[in-house]
């Protein structure tokens, strides 16, 4: 996990004089992405900071990689699984300075161009710059695993790894997008922040910028191919077999690392099967598991003990005893706008505020972390949500009518521009010629990602200077999972039942995990997660009154928000939404 940003000048740049001081402030904005080295470059045309955290070829891997002839400059955020093939290919008729994964990628592009992304197996988010034609490339994972916001102007491109790189840059827009605050995650468009006139690169695009101002835009890989191409056709047991086979070699394969790393052991069904696996390779692998109130009552701590006792692995427990939180945590505003920097969002959200503690405990209870592996992305493509603690469906027909057809039409009122009102009335917003429902909703999932649950792994992972690594999202896996004919959902997707049968095969004897679903901090007592925000909330709010509630000072009214929270001072049975409207508008 590394960062990079910078921008690219259309012909003369008038601002010449200030361009170093504009690219480091720029990269100091994401510093915590890469404390191990750094290095700025600008050539009069492309300004590129890059910020380095080491894990493979610690002392050898600096970037940007510079081509034999010296006209080609890369940055890689991520980390390539196969370099070690594309290596063996490339080393007859190229010459390699270092032994990093991501300097493959600088050669595979000269030898086999934009089709050189195809042959790459891991997560990445690249720069290419090619001095010659005065080009820029652009690139991002075919998941959208790392992140790459981007943002056009009519004197040139500013691009980076976080909002808040792009927002350092004087000519970068500052308006705020309210259409996307209120937008549900998986009704967002690919490309759309909280800021107007930034976008992100869509997950599996690749973008083309020169010096002239010339651009193009192609979409790299697509899941569509993939969704019922049915490889074993009706077969149900070859797919639970090739799936089984095919993320135990993942897994071995997202280890990779000259660095300490640790397994995030919820307890569920998703990561305690990495936990399985990994237990086979690395024995001595820490595993790190919040014990809070949710996951007590839901079983998931007792279930990550028994497992990593059975496995002999490091157990690692951090608790979080949030009933008592806002009582012992001396939160500031200066905490809650440090959050809010930290998450490059204007939102708030007590997970987020867990993740990071999480993530600093690990830092400090490990010693040389830098890698972690989680079990995020384990549901989305394989009915992880078909029957869960908040939703316990009866059947995958109901789940299917009830959830999946409604959030199709959410969907389509998005695609058309519609009133939010008429998604009852819509149509599901994809051809059933062509693939199932299920299939239509894998793809609203790859938004949901994009714009979710791989953003604030991303950002919550590498404030701490640490590398988020997702097995389950590997794109081999992905694609095994859509491929899948809709007639075959039923028995491998209902309860995630693929997943679970893999589990069932390869866990310690007598060990299941059969509990519903259950969210990080999720459970059907709202109330201890309530009274914590509402402690945060309530040491952070004096001070916000005091410095942003002028008079003329921002769009909301000062006296509605004192009185919302009077409301939440004084608690009651709004409380829940209470503290979260408040949140929202701090």
């Amino acid at each position: 996990m590394c960062g990079f940003a910078g921008f690219l000048t259309f012909g003369e740049d008038a601002s010449a004089p200030s361009r170093g001081n504009r690219l480091a402030a720029m990269g100091h904005a994401i510093s915590h992405r890469g404390p191990d080295g750094s290095h700025d470059f600008d050539d009069g045309r492309l300004a590129l900071s890059f910020r380095r955290l080491a894990i493979l070829d610690l002392p050898g891997g600096g970037q940007p990689f510079v081509n034999e002839s010296g006209t080609r400059r890369l940055v890689v955020n991520g980390e390539i699984y196969n370099h070690q093939d594309l290596r063996r290919k490339l080393a007859t008729t190229h010459r390699f300075a270092s032994q990093s994964d991501c300097e493959v990628v600088l050669h595979a592009w000269e030898q086999w161009g934009e089709d050189s992304l195809n042959r790459l197996t891991g997560m990445f988010a690249l720069a290419l710059w090619d001095s010659r034609s005065g080009q820029l490339t652009l690139a991002r994972d075919r998941l959208g695993i790392k992140p790459l916001y981007v943002c056009r102007l009519p004197t040139g491109l500013l691009f980076g790894s976080e909002l808040k790189a792009l927002l350092a840059h004087p000519q970068c827009p500052r308006a705020l997008n309210w259409g996307a605050l209120a937008r549900r995650p998986i009704d967002q468009d690919p490309r759309e922040t909280y800021v107007r006139g930034v976008e992100l690169l869509p997950a599996g695009h690749v973008l083309q910028v020169d010096v002239h101002g010339r651009c193009s835009e192609r979409r790299w890989w697509s899941l569509e191919p993939h969704l019922g191409r049915a490889p074993f056709g009706g077969d149900r047991q070859r797919y639970l077999d090739h799936y089984t086979e095919l993320l135990e070699q993942v897994s071995l394969e997202h280890l990779q690392r000259d660095v300490g790393a640790a397994l995030m052991l919820s307890g569920g069904l998703d990561s305690s099967l990495l936990a399985t696996l990994v237990a086979r390779h690395e024995p001595d692998l820490p595993c790190l598991t919040v014990v809070a109130h949710t996951s007590l009552l839901g079983g998931d701590v007792d279930s990550a003990r028994r497992l990593s006792g059975s496995l002999g692995l490091p157990w690692l427990p951090i608790c979080f005893d949030h009933r008592h939180l806002a009582q012992n945590l001396d939160f500031s505003l200066q905490d809650f706008e440090q959050l809010v920097w930290m998450m490059d969002s204007p939102r708030f959200d007590l997970e987020w505020l867990f993740k990071s503690a999480l993530h600093r405990a690990g830092r400090q209870h490990v010693p040389g972390l830098k890698v972690v592996l989680l079990g995020q992305g384990g549901d989305e493509f394989s009915g992880g949500y078909s029957s869960r603690l908040d939703a316990p469906y009866a059947s995958w027909a109901q789940y299917i009518e009830q959830e999946v057809q409604a959030n199709l039409r959410h969907d389509r009122v998005r695609e058309l521009g519609a009133p939010d009102e008429l998604w009852p009335l819509m149509q599901p917003g994809h051809d059933p010629r062509r693939a199932g429902d299920y299939h239509a909703m894998m793809q609203l999932m790859l938004r949901q990602l994009q714009h979710h649950n791989l953003w604030h792994e991303d950002r919550t992972s590498s404030w701490h200077s640490l590398e988020a690594r997702v097995p389950f999202l590997d794109h081999r896996l992905v694609e095994l999972l859509a491929s899948v004919p809709a007639e075959l959902h039923p028995s491998l997707f209902w309860r995630k039942s693929i997943v679970r049968e893999c589990f069932a095969r390869l866990a310690p004897r007598g060990f299941s995990v059969d509990q519903m679903k259950i969210g990080f901090l999720d459970g059907e007592d709202h109330a201890p997660m309530d009274w914590a925000l509402r402690g945060l909330l309530l040491r952070a709010f004096p001070e916000f009154d005091e410095r942003h509630l002028r008079p003329g000072n921002g769009p909301l009214d000062a006296q509605a928000l004192r009185s919302l929270q009077t409301r939440v001072r004084q608690g009651g049975p709004t409380l829940h939404a209470d503290c979260r409207q408040l949140a929202d508008a701090m």
